[in-house]
């Protein structure tokens, strides 16, 4: 199930989707939730103190849920706010279903550190870090492809098997089977003892605030890789854009109603080249558990304010207030423009260059900045079944 594709003023934002999406969006294994891509629109700068853990700013802004589309919109709603009320306003049945909860409860010591409410255990913590460094692994598989076709090149050699050790790592040290069996007996547990669930889940959420020096109370973020390590040399990888990606993508990766914009291709020859640098960063929350929207053990009180969490298609003229969760973000740097003719634009595709410097024939923004979101679907919720609530 794709986002909706609605068309911007920007061809070449538009245009560019086809090439990131090809690049960074890979199958689901295992089961997992699709993920979609959402482009800024322009890139978003990063303040240098946002770059440690952890951070308000960082957090503030993913804590915004977006619309649902392929171009970034904040829509005022925060995945804070939405889970609170889920926790404080839902009725949840009397219905005892079995469950192991043995098995819950020994999976929520292995994941949610008790000593640090909010954040990973050690173990939750290897098993995100090597799913991210499996996810980087894949992208620059996916994106050496795409560059060595568009080059007329080959394939740099060893990339399918930086694949499969970046796998067997997060099998070996990142816990992934016991993890994987943690989580999927967490949510069953939903589906069991979900009143004393939905008890704990309230306390873990008020424990995992924050507010330091900030006025309001805020929640972290974890990021793999960890925030303070972003404008390190680890984890960038090439990308190139020239003037044919400047054609129109398949149809299927093209917004529908988006046209070549003349403007667009403004200022590009084929001698045109931009350059840049690009890292993904996987985003987790362990103060919210996704699970409970899988769950068919609660509803929703008339009263809370909006009928559905999700409708479960983002297409939808209403898909609810959290129709999708950012699970991810794209950062780029060291952006060099060269064969640009005219004065720099503010911004190519969802590349932002307010700061951009200029020197000869390069057009240069070497500071990091989010130019896209990863975000997986939030599947229809609530869904009480009714012989629960007879």
């Amino acid at each position: 199930m794709a986002l909706p594709a609605r068309a911007t003023e920007d061809g070449l934002l538009d245009f560019m989707y086809g090439k990131f999406a090809a690049a960074f969006i890979h199958p689901p294994e295992g089961g997992a939730p699709a993920e979609r891509m959402m482009l800024a629109n322009p890139g978003i700068s990063l303040d240098p103190a946002d770059l440690k853990t952890p951070s308000y700013g960082l957090s503030a802004l993913l804590d915004q849920v977006p619309q649902a589309s392929r171009i970034y919109h904040a829509s005022g709603v925060r995945y804070s706010a939405i889970y609170e009320r889920v926790l404080e306003s839902s009725i949840v049945t009397r219905v005892q279903v079995a469950a192991d909860q043995e098995a819950a409860l020994y999976a929520k010591r292995l994941i949610f550190d008790k000593a640090r409410p909010g954040q990973p255990t050690p173990e939750y913590a290897a098993f995100l870090k090597y799913a991210e460094a499996y996810a980087a692994a894949l992208d620059a598989h996916s994106l050496a492809r795409s560059e060595a076709k568009a080059a007329g090149k080959p394939v740099p050699p060893g990339l399918d098997q930086a694949v499969a050790t970046a796998r067997k790592d997060w099998e070996r040290l990142g816990f992934r089977a016991p993890m994987e069996k943690a989580l999927a007996a967490l949510h069953k547990a939903y589906e069991g003892s979900s009143r004393a669930m939905f008890q704990t889940l309230r306390a873990d959420f008020l424990k995992a605030r924050l507010r330091g020096a900030h006025p309001d109370n805020w929640l972290p973020v974890t990021a793999n890789p960890p925030v303070e390590t972003w404008t390190s040399g680890t984890g960038w990888m090439p990308m190139t854009f020239r003037q044919e990606d400047l054609q129109p993508p398949p149809a299927e990766a093209l917004p529908a109603g988006a046209r070549p914009d003349p403007k667009a291709k403004a200022g590009w020859s084929r001698t045109t080249t931009l350059a840049v640098e690009v890292k993904r960063v996987n985003i987790a929350r362990p103060w919210m558990d996704l699970g409970i929207f899988s769950a068919h053990t609660w509803m929703l009180k008339e009263t809370t304010g909006f009928a559905l969490v999700s409708t479960g298609n983002p297409a939808d003229p209403d898909p609810g207030p959290m129709p999708v969760v950012i699970t991810g973000i794209l950062l780029a740097r060291k952006l060099t423009l060269t064969g640009y003719e005219g004065k720099a634009p503010g911004r190519l595709g969802p590349f932002g260059l307010g700061a951009a410097r200029r020197s000869g024939s390069a057009i240069t923004a070497p500071d990091p900045q989010i130019i896209a979101f990863f975000v997986q679907v939030v599947p229809k919720s609530p869904t009480p079944d009714p012989k629960l609530f007879r």
